[in-house]
């Protein structure tokens, strides 16, 4: 059930476009909570893994970061599969 939350995150920062470049492509922690109906403890130790994996990267980069966007990781595999929704690895997780 883990990586469903990281392919479900990666999906609605893909909707929302949240690639970093200004100011309005970050996404809030509160933002994700309430939208993808997450349990705060859940989304934070799923997004810890994300940014260790350098599929999101968070801001402010010293303690608790509160807005995200894609990471380096989450852009390459978005160049690859940009429709990964329909990919057979992830409709495995969506039974």
């Amino acid at each position: 059930m883990k990586a469903v939350y990281m392919w479900v995150i990666l999906e609605y920062m893909r909707q929302r476009n949240a690639f970093g470049r200004d100011e309005y492509e970050f996404v809030t922690r509160r933002e994700l909570i309430e939208a993808l109906k997450i349990k705060p403890n859940i989304l934070s130790m799923t997004l810890y893994r994300m940014k260790n994996n350098n599929w999101v990267v968070g801001y402010p980069k010293k303690h608790y970061s509160r807005y995200y966007c894609l990471g380096s990781r989450a852009l390459s595999f978005l160049r690859k599969h940009p429709d990964f929704l329909n990919h057979k690895y992830f409709a495995g997780f969506q039974e």
